[in-house]
């Protein structure tokens, strides 16, 4: 992907569209900074590597699998991060009660939406 997020929200797009997927809405960037809020406000998420939550996921998902893993490792460990965080967001999170928290970050460009 590239550093421009309108190019990168693009690619990804076509590249769903192409997998036989439908167009999606939106294409949604959330940094661990916004996802610290995010777990502050649903808990924990459990991986296979164990728990994510608000105190240790900006650690755990830029430091740690950089100085630990190797390349394949890294791509496995954050698929199943972002698995997990997904799931959970969609079985635990009420929407309204996430706005707050996030709201900080967005407006340090952590949290990125393109239509």
């Amino acid at each position: 992907m590239t550093a421009d997020f309108t190019v990168t929200a693009q690619l990804a797009s076509a590249w769903w569209t192409r997998s036989g997927m439908s167009a999606p809405d939106a294409v949604v960037s959330v940094d661990p900074i916004v996802l610290a809020a995010v777990l502050g406000v649903i808990g924990p998420v459990e991986t296979c590597a164990g728990a994510l939550d608000q105190k240790n996921v900006v650690d755990r998902l830029l430091v740690e699998p950089y100085r630990t893993l190797d390349q394949d490792a890294q791509g496995r460990w954050f698929a199943d991060a972002a698995a997990a965080v997904f799931t959970a967001v969609t079985e635990r999170a009420r929407p309204v009660a996430m706005i707050p928290p996030s709201r900080a970050p967005s407006t340090r460009t952590h949290l990125r939406v393109e239509p």
